[in-house]
């Protein structure tokens, strides 16, 4: 029991706004899906799938949220992860709610922002071009595409990306020279 306890403790005080972020993302992408089928008139083809896509996410988040537990030093690495598995639930979600016509599209804006912001601009952007690759692939799939709609969406993707990865890299760099000042101010106190 105190190794769980001690375990806690240890991610407890390793948390970061940026891991507040990714579990946040996923509370709202859940109650979004619910929300959608509580008050949007759906067929019921459509509520069974949609809860097989949340049973899918549940059962992710739960098991991913564990391996972080007990990972937690491997959190990046299980962000990435955690992202091929976003990917599908929020391209799933896109297919089986109307294709270009959805509004779920908008989860990939969070998915862009939420990595931009832990990853820096260059992960930002990559994320986009997969956001956006994906939307085109679920939109195919289901409904013809309007070309400058389809446009402007997915531009907005690069565009949370940019500069959210750069004021990213503009505070990581300030904590260090805080952290380093902080050191030497300690440093010379001792002395």
């Amino acid at each position: 029991m105190s190794t769980l306890k001690t375990r806690y403790e240890s991610v407890r005080s390793s948390f970061e706004i940026a891991d507040i972020g990714f579990l946040a993302l996923r509370v709202i992408a859940l109650a979004g899906t619910v929300g959608w089928l509580l008050v949007a008139p759906v067929p019921r083809e459509t509520v069974s799938s949609f809860l097989r896509i949340a049973g899918f996410f549940l059962s992710y988040c739960i098991l991913g949220y564990a391996l972080l537990f007990f990972r937690f030093d491997r959190k990046r690495d299980i962000y990435r992860i955690f992202l091929l598995f976003d990917l599908a639930f929020v391209y799933q979600l896109i297919v089986h709610s109307g294709g270009f016509a959805s509004g779920f599209f908008l989860g990939f804006y969070l998915l862009t922002a939420l990595h931009s912001f832990y990853y820096g601009y260059r992960s930002g952007l990559i994320v986009a071009a997969v956001c956006a690759a994906i939307y085109l692939l679920a939109c195919f799939r289901v409904s013809p595409i309007e070309p400058v709609d389809f446009l402007l969406r997915t531009t907005f993707l690069f565009l949370i990306a940019l500069p959210i990865g750069l004021l990213s890299a503009i505070l990581r760099e300030d904590k260090e020279k805080i952290e380093s000042l902080n050191r030497d101010l300690s440093e010379s106190l001792e002395t």
